[in-house]
């Protein structure tokens, strides 16, 4: 059989399975139709093409194409691309032990594991990744790295990096190792007893790791209180979001309700067993990275008044996926169900169902209460009880801050460097850092310095007279005397941060983390919360009806 007979064969074979003859209104009449048309689709295409076609590409493209229309968290996912997948449910993957994001147009490292392969191969954090065995990947997105970075365990790879401040390309060899996706990053008792517990996923063994972390934390130091950092967690497993909530939350609470097309399928969790920590106050702290599991137990803890949740609204993702297998080792993740916390509020901040029937995302907000009467609100993530923000700079400071100006210092400083610089050369910090400053293009250093520089050389394309031009040196000198003594203004606040950034290259992981809590307005901030009369205020308020 020739190959276009084949695909005829295959095609009219699976339009002629299992379905019957029914009613022209039904929905399996909607769906023999539709089958139709798409299999008529891809026969014409197969068979009539200017050019051959890959009936696998054809029909992946149509499956994405399909689930497009639903929502972003319903999705087909390869064998090759299940990794994340099986990460939550085994706690390791296979890999270097590095993070990796885009910065500047490249794949920067942003933090390094200790002990393992690039730990060891001597690479550092502000690395910059540009081949992997001989393969180009500076345009790529972290995500499409692994398949480079990812593969069968104890093989060689040969990295090139490039580190800001060495004219030389460094290569390193690494063989790939199989890395702890630990949960829980970070934990320490910090200045008050204040148990922190940084908490960056939900894999299968998280409710064990907070546990395991507050046990630890115990043994060395006396425990006044707990902050369950949330923040920048995407979410995971629901059940292990459920098993978290339980370490808190009295016995007979409910935790979550799960909503489902089948009214047979939706169901009510509620704490089976007294929790782990019941009495100590607890503050959670969420952000806008901060979704699905972290949303379900920091909406348990909002919602029957167990602690409070502070920092930023969270990310707004109450949708509830099922993972279903698929012939070919692929697998369907698909929503099947919604998710609401204990006082019946819904978290989703997007309204999908709405934008496919063309009427746009609703506005309306309804009023819930939690177990003791405070106001909360759904479709719209959850509200923290009190907003915080993150460490605030100037705006000169900030702007050098979210430009990686001072990451990538940190890099060129400690470039050649075999160890932590000395006191003495950290004691010229700031110096140094200006100096470096100078070779940054004008836009990362300031907006105003970006607009004039641009504003000159577009003059000078268009020909204005050299008076225009001398009047806008003129001004771009004032203006960088200007931003240097802002600069100089504050280098106080700039030093230390400064020296983190730089710290960051050579001390250990667990050291980081302590370094990164020094800076860290939120922490602190619920730390005063929870030792505060405010605590307690929050949590006494009167149940709606009875004021």
């Amino acid at each position: 059989m020739n190959k276009r007979v084949l695909i005829l064969a295959v095609v009219t074979g699976a339009l002629s399975l299992g379905f019957v003859r029914v009613s022209d209104g039904s929905m399996y009449a909607r769906i023999a139709r539709s089958l139709e048309l798409m299999g008529e689709v891809f026969r014409q295409v197969s068979l009539n093409y200017v050019e051959d076609v890959d009936p696998e590409v054809v029909i992946e493209a149509g499956i994405n194409g399909m689930l497009r229309t639903l929502d972003p968290y319903t999705t087909y996912i390869k064998e090759e691309d299940s990794e994340d997948l099986d990460m939550l449910s085994t706690g390791s993957y296979t890999g270097f032990g590095v993070m990796i994001e885009r910065i500047d147009s490249g794949l920067v490292i942003t933090n390094i594991r200790q002990d393992y392969p690039a730990h060891r191969a001597g690479l550092r954090i502000g690395d910059r990744i540009v081949t992997v065995d001989g393969a180009s990947v500076d345009t790529l997105v972290p995500r499409e790295l692994r398949k480079y970075t990812r593969g069968p365990l104890h093989t060689d790879v040969r990295v090139q990096v490039v580190r800001e401040g060495r004219p030389d390309t460094l290569s390193v060899v690494m063989q790939r190792a199989s890395i702890d996706a630990n949960s829980v990053s970070h934990f320490e008792v910090l200045q008050g007893g204040v148990a922190y517990v940084k908490l960056g996923r939900f894999g299968r063994k998280a409710a064990t790791e907070v546990r395991n972390a507050l046990d630890e934390m115990r043994s060395t130091a006396q425990i006044r209180s707990i902050v369950l950092d949330l923040r920048d967690n995407p979410g995971g497993l629901l059940e292990s979001g459920i098993a978290v909530a339980k370490l808190f939350v009295p016995k007979g609470s409910t935790i979550v309700s799960t909503r489902s097309r089948d009214a047979n399928e939706s169901r009510t969790v509620v704490a089976d067993t007294d929790p782990y920590e019941g009495q100590l106050p607890v503050a959670v702290i969420i952000n806008e990275g901060s979704a699905s599991a972290s949303e379900i137990v920091a909406g348990a803890i909002q919602d029957v008044d167990r602690g409070i949740v502070v920092g930023r609204k969270s990310f707004g993702k109450g949708l509830v996926q099922t993972v279903v297998p698929l012939p070919g080792e692929a697998q369907l993740k698909m929503t099947t169900s919604r998710y609401f916390t204990p006082s019946g509020r819904s978290i989703q901040r997007i309204d999908y169902s709405s934008f496919r029937k063309g009427k746009g995302q609703s506005n309306d907000t309804a009023v819930f209460y939690t177990r003791n009467g405070r106001a909360v609100r759904e479709l719209s993530g959850i509200e923290p009880d009190t907003v915080l923000t993150d460490m605030s700079f100037p705006p000169a400071v900030r702007h050098l801050v979210d430009n990686n100006v001072v990451f990538r210092f940190a890099t060129w400083y400690t470039a050649t460097l075999d160890s932590l610089p000395s006191q003495t050369s950290l004691d010229k910090i700031v110096d140094a850092f200006i100096r470096y400053l100078d070779a940054v293009p004008p836009a990362k250093r300031s907006p105003i310095l970006g607009s004039l520089a641009e504003s000159r050389r577009v003059a000078e394309i268009d020909g204005y007279p050299s008076s225009v031009i001398r009047s806008l040196e003129q001004t771009e000198r004032l203006a960088e005397r200007e931003f240097q003594r802002t600069i100089r203004s504050h280098s106080e606040l700039l030093r230390p941060y400064l020296e983190r950034e730089v710290r960051h290259r050579f001390e250990p992981e667990r050291v980081r983390a302590s370094l990164d809590l020094r800076f860290d307005n939120m922490v602190a901030a619920a730390g005063r919360i929870l030792a505060s009369r405010r605590y307690a205020l929050f949590l006494e308020q009167p149940v709606a009806g009875d004021q």
